[in-house]
């Protein structure tokens, strides 16, 4: 007998994840019944359970789904062969569009919500999102290493550094809410300012005058 799902198990599979992420985000994990999945998404507790083994588990599958659009998303920024600055002034305006987005920042609440009690989700969310972006642009910055662009020890942690110089406090800023949405401009600026500071460093000592002048 075939295991693979047919595409009415696919389609059922996928109404039961949408459904899920949004009363996740809408309501928080906690507050979210499997009644009040099958109520949006039809089904049964034994479709879920039979899929996901349960409410933890289409948690978890919320999350895979997430990060894979997410890392989809993010593959097809063609970054990787562009000059130094051109290629991190790309990815920075690209990873800040998308951690920013409505469900980027209602699946970190839920998740840092949910981590101290379910870790194996918060482990799922690092390792399928954060450090598959932070792999994506060390080869990136490993790359423009080895073309004498950058002169980097560790990558790694310089990988981590810019990504954390993009965020600033952006990102808080907009996990309160629409008070403290940042703006396109702000947005920008972070970019530029991430970027001058991360290339400027890496290569040579920074001329504070002719930075503020650009």
């Amino acid at each position: 007998m075939s295991t693979h799902p047919t595409p009415r198990g696919r389609q059922r599979r996928e109404t039961l994840l949408r459904a899920a992420t949004d009363l996740f985000i809408e309501n928080g994990y906690a507050n979210t019944s499997l009644d009040d999945i099958i109520e949006h998404a039809g089904g049964s507790r034994a479709t879920i359970y039979s899929a996901f083994g349960g409410k933890e588990g289409l948690l978890q599958a919320v999350i895979g789904r997430f990060t894979d659009e997410f890392q989809e998303h993010l593959d097809a920024v063609d970054f990787d062969h562009k000059p130094l600055e051109e290629g991190l002034q790309l990815i920075g305006r690209e990873f800040l569009q998308m951690i920013l987005s409505p469900i980027a920042l209602g699946m970190f609440r839920v998740t840092v919500s949910e981590a101290p009690r379910l870790p194996e989700v918060g482990r799922a969310y690092y390792q399928s999102g954060v450090a598959r972006v932070q792999e994506r642009l060390c080869r990136y910055l490993v790359a423009r290493n080895t073309a004498g662009e950058l002169c980097l020890e560790n990558p790694q942690l310089a990988t981590a550094q810019f990504l954390a110089m993009l965020k600033a406090d952006l990102q808080i800023g907009a996990l309160m809410g629409p008070c403290c949405e940042p703006t396109d401009e702000q947005i920008e600026a972070s970019v530029a300012m991430a970027v001058g500071i991360f290339v400027h460093g890496c290569v040579g000592p920074v001329d504070i005058n002719s930075t503020q002048r650009q």
